[in-house]
């Protein structure tokens, strides 16, 4: 299962947190693993994934000179302690940990966005900081791979049809690495 997780509605307002009901991803990542089955978490904190705002709650520019997904601070801080939160809570459910999540994503498709390498950079901090130890990937289409990854961090790559060409494009970028898809259409 892949899932993703929407700061929106995690923290509805700056310092409210809402984890209940239907935004109980804890239990919903519990449920797949008592269903036997492994979870990719993708927590953002931008997923665009068609959701309002691609996830971004509308207080983090209440701003209007607010740069999203960005180094300026005003976004850079609250989306940082957003990914420290939600990884303390998925901490447990690390495969290591004998939960069944298997890897988490760093932002999602930056690389047709922007690549501002110390922006994803602060993704990964906040992550670890949280206590996530496991592997951590990213996903971008063909062209934006490129702009997206981090070295260390396993890319995986987007695309809809023509996957050779799409393959391609991955090799070239990282060559000899498994070839994982983040989604295809």
């Amino acid at each position: 299962i892949c899932t993703y997780l929407f700061w929106n509605v995690h923290e509805p307002q700056p310092g409210q947190w809402d984890f209940s009901g239907n935004a109980d991803f804890v239990a919903f990542i519990k449920a797949c693993q008592e269903e036997g089955l492994h979870v990719l978490v993708r927590p953002g904190p931008y997923v665009c994934t068609e959701w309002e705002f691609g996830g971004f709650p509308g207080w983090v520019v209440a701003d209007p000179e607010t740069k999203v997904r960005t180094s300026d601070p005003k976004f850079l801080k609250p989306a940082m302690a957003y990914l420290e939160k939600v990884s303390s809570m998925l901490k447990p459910l690390q495969i290591e940990n004998g939960g069944p999540v298997l890897m988490i994503q760093v932002e999602n498709e930056y690389g047709s966005f922007g690549d501002d390498k110390k922006f994803l950079q602060a993704h990964v901090d906040a992550i670890r900081k949280g206590g996530i130890t496991g592997p951590l990937f990213t996903a971008d289409p063909p062209p934006a791979l490129k702009n997206g990854t981090l070295p260390d961090i396993t890319a995986t790559v987007n695309f809809g049809g023509d996957a050779r060409d799409a393959f391609k494009k991955y090799e070239e970028l990282r060559p000899g690495q498994a070839r994982m898809i983040g989604e295809f259409w």
